[in-house]
């Protein structure tokens, strides 16, 4: 209703975020990305859940069932498997699949199509891809684009926009 705001604080964060933050679909979770990892969060009562060690992160997007999520951070685009038992309230997390090593940046923003199919991704200072997670080996280049730092994906697909902080 939009009556009511939440500030979400973890515990013993070391340095900055949230960058990008994502509510998972049909379910209880909130992701955040921060400088030191990304942390799951209960969408109901505001705790911390776990911070997973992907070191600098900027990405993050759950999968449209929202049984899987994709982060990317300092190690790479990963792919998360989700598992929970709504009986109990237990879940698993991973362990993580590499979709695609990164180079060096500290922009590493990414984006999902509706259908949870393509990934459009950050993944140099002057480069993005396009990524079709059902063949995430071949991506195709949205390159150069000299500071590069943000990016979007059209709902459907076929579009995928890239921007700049403090370029032209």
């Amino acid at each position: 209703t939009g009556r009511e705001c939440r500030s979400l604080h973890a515990a013993g964060q070391e340095r900055d975020g949230p960058w990008q933050i994502d509510f998972q679909p049909k379910g209880r979770l909130l992701a955040s990305s921060n400088d030191d990892g990304v942390r799951l969060w209960d969408e109901g009562t505001g705790k911390e859940l776990t911070n997973l060690p992907v070191g600098n992160s900027r990405g993050v997007r759950f999968g449209p069932a929202g049984d899987w999520m994709i982060t990317s951070g300092a190690h790479g685009i990963q792919r998360w498997a989700i598992h929970g038992d709504a009986q109990s309230g237990n879940m698993r997390i991973g362990p993580p699949q590499l979709i695609r090593q990164t180079l060096t940046t500290h922009h590493r923003h990414i984006a999902l199509s509706k259908d949870g199919r393509w990934l459009a991704a950050i993944v140099g200072p002057h480069e993005a891809v396009v990524i079709d997670l059902e063949q995430p080996t071949s991506a195709m280049s949205v390159a150069p684009h000299s500071g590069l730092s943000t990016i979007g994906l059209s709902p459907d697909g076929p579009w995928v926009v890239t921007g700049t902080q403090h370029g032209a």
